[in-house]
């Protein structure tokens, strides 16, 4: 959202990468906030993906 001239973050849901397709592709599971991603999805919002670094698992 921008606000004032300033990009202003909002969450609305979590998603957990299943396997990476492509570096644009993913499939993924919804964790959190389905509903909230799929109406932004169908306003064709655009929607910022950030990846949490304490949610990499180490093998």
């Amino acid at each position: 959202m921008d606000i004032a001239g300033e990009l202003s973050l909002k969450e609305i849901g979590r998603l957990n990468v299943k396997e990476v397709l492509s570096g644009a592709r993913s499939l993924c599971s919804v964790s959190k906030g389905g509903e909230e991603i799929m109406r932004a999805t169908k306003e064709e919002r655009k929607l910022i993906i950030i990846s949490r670094k304490d949610t990499f698992l180490s093998l």
